[in-house]
């Protein structure tokens, strides 16, 4: 009975010391993994501020192509009532030059009406064809906006994945 009691007293002190080993090193486990943990949320708080600065640099983006939209809208407006305007006074020309066909006499003696109706047709052709390049030159840059807003998107998406994937890794 006495060696019995001794077994049980050898696999209680035994156990106790392993006990006592798995306690310290569960502990230690603890703390690495606290330790962890710590550095894992300091890379998410950094990867959360760079997605609110890519966020706020996509909404500033998005704001200056509602303007440029709204640009291209108005000078579309513009571009509209000049082909109006235009073809109103291509038609006063062909009603003009109809008009001096039949009247060449009098074409002769109001030469100077010509020049001037002329000279104000060049200028108003010229100030169609400036506002016209005007348009044509705010259209692609309205384009390249809309494809860095989309490439700040994708980086966005892919933050939010690698953070999704850091997540994972750290559970």
């Amino acid at each position: 009975m006495e060696q019995k009691l001794d077994q049980i007293l050898s696999l209680l002190t035994t156990f106790h010391h392993d006990f006592t080993a798995f306690k310290a090193e569960t502990a230690a486990n603890f703390a690495r993994l606290e330790e962890r943990i710590i550095r894992l949320e300091a890379r998410v708080a950094a990867l959360e501020e760079r997605v609110a600065a890519l966020e706020e640099r996509v909404a500033a983006l998005e704001e200056r192509v509602a303007a440029l939209e709204a640009r291209v809208s108005a000078l579309e407006d513009q571009f509209a009532d000049f082909k109006l305007e235009f073809n109103s006074h291509r038609q006063e020309f062909i009603a003009f030059t109809e008009e001096t066909a039949t009247h060449f006499a009098i074409v002769e003696r109001d030469i100077t009406a010509l020049h001037e109706k002329t000279n104000k047709m060049e200028g108003q052709l010229s100030l169609l064809n400036e506002k016209t390049s005007l348009a044509i030159k705010l259209i692609p840059s309205h384009f390249e906006l809309k494809e860095q807003v989309f490439a700040q998107q994708n980086q966005i998406m892919k933050l939010q994945d690698s953070f999704a994937e850091q997540v994972e890794v750290a559970v």
